[in-house]
């Protein structure tokens, strides 16, 4: 699943391409694109420095933007479901918000939950790619928490951008509190080599980095590269741009 998220973008640089003897210019792209109507196309692309690029779906044009792809500049959030019991908590990477850390937000959910009173609680890291593993303690509280009360369930949405800290938290998630996972495996889980550090090397100036440290979270001998869901549910492209989300109408229906 690493290879299914990540390759994607690599395939969007001419160099890569180039480098693969896949195409003759290194300066620009020549596509041949199938548009809606079914014509064919034929565009060349320039290049364009973007280093600030994040490898996370946009939303979808000309339609409405489904919940999981509205508020993809917030580090987490989340919004009362009452006509489905339910919470909906999105949290896009394992990191502190401008004004709210991801501790605070776990009290936030806390208070959330004592003032709702769900049953259900969707938690979302389809887009979660990772950050900092020491930060999500007391969400994770909160959910375990919820979790142990009986009639409470908890639904969690993954897929192959779940990376990093974000896999080490869908493992504890998996360890402690045991929600129905919904949608695609992830690229990692929780035994995984991680926090990365740089260095340039001193001719070429090319920058590389290596990990330092092997993260353990599931048991000694869990050999898995991906965490599997209970439910497995795909994102297609015609989905994608008709707005739907077939992952969260799945744990719809398993509620209903």
């Amino acid at each position: 699943m690493e290879d299914v998220w990540s390759v994607p973008y690599l395939l969007e640089l001419p160099a890569v391409l180039k480098g693969l003897d896949m195409i003759q210019n290194g300066d620009r792209a020549e596509l041949t694109l199938k548009m809606p109507d079914g014509t064919v196309v034929q565009k060349t692309l320039g290049l364009i420095d973007d280093p600030e690029r994040k490898r996370k779906l946009n939303p979808p044009p000309r339609v409405e933007s489904p919940l999981f792809l509205s508020n993809m500049n917030e580090m987490h959030w989340l919004k009362p479901m009452p006509e489905h019991r339910a919470i909906y908590v999105q949290v896009n990477n394992i990191m502190n918000d401008k004004d709210e850390t991801l501790a605070q937000f776990g009290l936030t959910l806390k208070r959330a939950i004592q003032e709702q009173k769900p049953d259900n609680i969707i938690l979302d890291i389809r887009h979660n790619n990772g950050g900092n593993t020491f930060t999500y303690v007391e969400l994770l509280r909160t959910l375990i928490a919820f979790s142990t009360v009986e009639g409470h369930a908890v639904y969690a949405l993954i897929g192959r951008n779940v990376y990093s800290a974000a896999a080490n938290f869908s493992t504890d998630l998996e360890r402690i509190v045991r929600p129905v996972f919904v949608g695609e495996p992830t690229s990692q889980i929780g035994n995984q080599w991680g926090d990365e550090s740089q260095f340039v090397l001193p001719y070429s100036g090319q920058i590389g980095s290596f990990s330092g440290l092997r993260w353990q979270i599931s048991h000694p001998w869990d050999q898995r590269h991906s965490l599997v869901p209970q439910v497995p549910v795909q994102l297609t492209a015609k989905a994608y741009f008709r707005g739907e989300d077939p992952a969260l109408d799945a744990v719809v229906r398993l509620i209903t």
